[in-house]
């Protein structure tokens, strides 16, 4: 349980948590450091021997910023851009060029769409996936969804799970495959991908030379090179609109967020449009 906690709060394993907003900068990527580090600086070295002699609660912000920098130092990256996706270190412009591809849940009219960089295996993607029902049912009308799949290494079968989801959209059943996936995370095997299948009226054969074939392989490998693109390593990441919210966040931070979004007056135009 103590490892669970800890990886947890990595950005480099399943996604911690933070809402931000577009930034006015130009580039792609980057990593930025959200807080402070327990007393120590930045440039620092710091080891799992150090955090295992803190003593501290887990749930303290300082704790969490340190657990970053260890696993950072771990995987090699350099002091100061530990911290995941932060203020200031979006895309210019801050919304995403969505793939043609990639399934959408709402009204494609919706004012918000809520893209979802996420892995099927994911504790943390299943935990906040109730959340995302909730904003979904409460503005149907207002917000979409789009998930994007980014299956990390840590997953054994996230990779083919993603390739599952893309082959259900070739039959138009995405979302069916997206819920029983969820709904089933200890359950990600070949087998158990053909009894999704099944439960929700796809032609498994077809199913199975779909999620197989070099054409899904290239969209999911796609959706990883636009969450690289971007900076996004932590699951799950969201982007609405161009506001950042990273990890199993509450209702409320996504509330707030197309709140803000929905209470920007439409142009003239955009309402003749419709």
């Amino acid at each position: 349980m103590f490892w669970a906690l800890l990886l947890s709060s990595c950005v480099l394993s399943c996604g911690g948590g933070r809402a931000s907003a577009p930034s006015d900068t130009s580039g792609a990527g980057g990593r930025g450091d959200g807080g402070g580090s327990a007393g120590r600086d930045a440039g620092e070295d710091v080891s799992w021997r150090d955090i295992l002699g803190l003593g501290v609660d887990l749930s303290d912000s300082a704790f969490q910023d340190l657990c970053a920098k260890a696993s950072a130092r771990e995987a090699g990256i350099p002091p100061g851009l530990e911290g995941g996706m932060d203020s200031g270190d979006e895309p210019d412009g801050g919304a995403i060029l969505i793939p043609a591809y990639a399934p959408r849940r709402g009204p494609a009219s919706a004012r918000v769409t809520m893209v979802e960089f996420g892995d099927f295996e994911c504790p943390y993607c299943g935990a906040v996936e109730p959340t995302v029902k909730q904003v979904l049912a409460t503005y149907p009308n207002d917000v979409a969804l789009v998930f994007l799949n980014l299956p990390l290494s840590i997953h054994p079968y996230a990779l083919h799970a993603a390739e599952a989801f893309l082959a259900a959209a070739c039959q138009g059943k995405a979302w069916e495959m997206h819920d029983q996936m969820f709904a089933h995370q200890q359950a990600l095997s070949d087998v158990d991908l053909d009894e999704y299948a099944q439960v929700i009226g796809l032609d498994v054969v077809q199913f199975d030379a779909d999620r197989s074939s070099p054409e899904i392989a290239n969209e999911v490998a796609q959706d990883e090179a636009l969450a690289s693109s971007l900076g996004v390593e932590a699951t799950p990441t969201f982007n609405l609109n161009g506001f950042w919210v990273v990890g199993d966040q509450p209702y409320s931070t996504f509330q707030q967020v197309i709140d803000q979004e929905l209470a920007v007056p439409v142009p003239d135009a955009a309402v003749d449009s419709q």
